[in-house]
């Protein structure tokens, strides 16, 4: 509502889901509560289906059931679900990234580290909490390249600068975002976990 009427982002939300939630204000009356619930609902839902193409793409289809049917009946999922807290889109563009390297990733490498980064980056931008996969991305990427040094540092770097751009990027004002990094005076933004859970 504050981003709607004043254009001001809040701070302790995630900037791309402020967002999301603005594209839907024309449509959802700020105090229909069902229809909020609803819309995060149905993301979640969605969220689902690159999860579960992933897995089916990595494994077999009865194996992306049974990961698909295991996240929808824990309790995490299902508390997302029924509140606005920015995981809802923050998994669809999780999960997309995944689908987006594990398709990409045998014809254009590249592409699937450019376009995974970007998506994460964007899974960021919209709940802080997921900034924790960042470091065990980039350690997996070095320890998968470890033959080829120079192959390894670049892909690390590609791979760095588009999360970079995929979360800041999508921020509403770019440049108070790397700003408050770069300070450090926002310890919401730079402190490790900065989730209530």
């Amino acid at each position: 509502r504050v981003f709607v009427e004043t254009g001001v982002l809040p701070e302790l939300q995630g900037y791309l889901f402020v967002r999301f939630l603005a594209l839907f204000q024309g449509v959802i009356y700020w105090g229909d509560l069902t229809g909020w619930t609803l819309l995060n609902a149905l993301t979640l839902g969605v969220s689902l289906i690159p999860l579960w193409y992933t897995c089916r793409r990595l494994f077999s289809a009865s194996i992306a059931w049974a990961t698909v049917v295991i996240f929808a009946f824990l309790p995490l999922t299902w508390y997302e679900a029924l509140h606005l807290g920015g995981y809802a889109l923050a998994y669809l563009l999780l999960f997309s990234a995944m689908y987006a390297h594990v398709t990409f990733s045998e014809r254009r490498p590249l592409m699937a580290f450019g376009v995974s980064a970007l998506l994460l980056g964007a899974a960021i931008a919209s709940k802080d909490a997921f900034i924790l996969f960042v470091p065990w991305c980039l350690l997996s990427l070095l320890w998968l390249h470890r033959s080829n040094a120079l192959r390894a540092v670049l892909l690390f770097s590609l791979f760095a600068m588009c999360v970079i751009v995929g979360w800041v990027g999508t921020s509403a004002d770019s440049s108070v975002v790397l700003r408050r990094i770069v300070e450090g005076g926002n310890t919401h933004l730079t402190h490790l976990y900065p989730d209530a859970y």
